[in-house]
């Protein structure tokens, strides 16, 4: 039998595994899945089921285990490969587009249906550009620092509902600011008492020219629902994170705005430099009258429509391992059992 767990269980599961543990001798095979996140190795905690446990599981029963994560394909293993203990694990398979089937499936579970991003007219631009964040991350931080610096954080429209003070990350805490004086910064949206991005998207994303995204990790290349959003409501927008992150989605087939952004900074290798490149290059849109950046707007369409249809048509594209249980993909997947099957 294969045993599928899913990295996000609740604590009402745990006695659910420890069942199956006890009971069952017929498990081969675990499937762990982590799709939603890029750390497999942080799964769990003392409380819970975690992954130091799974692996003493896994060794004394002789269960083969196969990680599926949501890095980019070619990303090595974060375990010791050379450390005996972890010999049970097989394989640590990538679902790099996993966050298209659950970004997809939130949007049609939440209460409101998002509606895609249109302008009309260059006066429905009120703002150059929106950016949502919540954790404080290092390179967010950096990134806020940045736009302070070159003068785009007044009167944008950003969200920072996270200070790095109050953050339980100590490097976080730790960011020294020499341009911001940081503080909560929140749009009309219901995010800092949902915490569900898929809810709702502020008013001032429809009256914003551009998107900025910050996603969540620079340890490697991860898409999360922070790039995948802009794709289904058909937001123009470019993303600050690891190099080459923006070409990585036109090698996914994804058509990027040129008539917009120059991608050269995306290139670069510090991530500082990278990071600041790219500021001066929203600072040069930032300087476009409304009635240019409408222009713009304009010539993107078509490639709007076009990133869409294929955001839509990953919905649905699953590695082999995933099918057996596809259908439930944006939930949390407590413990599944499957007849053995060959992958």
């Amino acid at each position: 039998m294969i045993l599928y767990i899913g990295t996000r269980i609740s604590l009402s599961h745990v006695k659910e595994i420890n069942i199956i543990k006890q009971q069952r001798d017929d498990i081969t095979k675990i499937v762990l899945m982590n799709e939603q996140e890029h750390n497999y190795m942080n799964f769990g905690d003392e409380n819970t089921f975690n992954f130091r446990k799974l692996i003493n599981w896994a060794n004394e029963k002789n269960i083969e285990v196969i990680v599926v994560n949501g890095w980019r394909s070619g990303t090595p293993p974060m375990h010791d490969t050379s450390n005996p203990k972890y010999n049970c694990i097989k394989e640590v398979r990538t679902w790099d587009t996993a966050f298209f089937t659950i970004a997809f499936n939130s949007f049609r579970g939440s209460e409101r249906e998002q509606k895609s991003f249109h302008l009309d007219s260059s006066d429905d631009i009120k703002y150059t550009l929106v950016s949502l964040n919540n954790k404080p991350h290092y390179h967010r931080c950096f990134m806020m620092d940045l736009l302070q610096k070159y003068g785009l954080i007044e009167n944008q429209a950003i969200s920072w509902i996270t200070p790095s003070k109050t953050s339980e990350f100590a490097q976080d805490r730790e960011f020294k600011y020499n341009y911001w004086d940081e503080k909560k910064l929140v749009l009309t949206d219901t995010y800092q008492e949902t915490l569900n991005s898929y809810a709702m998207m502020p008013t001032e994303y429809y009256s914003s020219f551009i998107q900025i995204v910050n996603e969540s990790t620079m340890s490697c290349d991860f898409i999360t629902e922070k790039t995948t959003i802009p794709l289904f409501l058909k937001k123009p927008f470019v993303v600050f994170n690891t190099r080459n992150y923006n070409l990585w989605l036109k090698e996914l087939g994804f058509q990027l705005y040129d008539e917009i952004f120059d991608y050269s900074f995306d290139s670069i290798e510090n991530f500082e430099d990278r990071f600041e490149s790219g500021v001066k290059e929203i600072s040069r849109i930032n300087s476009m009258t409304r009635q240019q950046q409408f222009a713009l707007y304009q010539q993107v369409i078509p490639k709007l429509e076009y990133n869409r249809q294929l955001a839509i048509e990953y919905v649905t594209k699953f590695p082999d391992i995933v099918k057996p249980i596809a259908i439930d993909t944006h939930a949390d997947y407590s413990v599944r059992l499957f007849d053995k099957l060959n992958f």
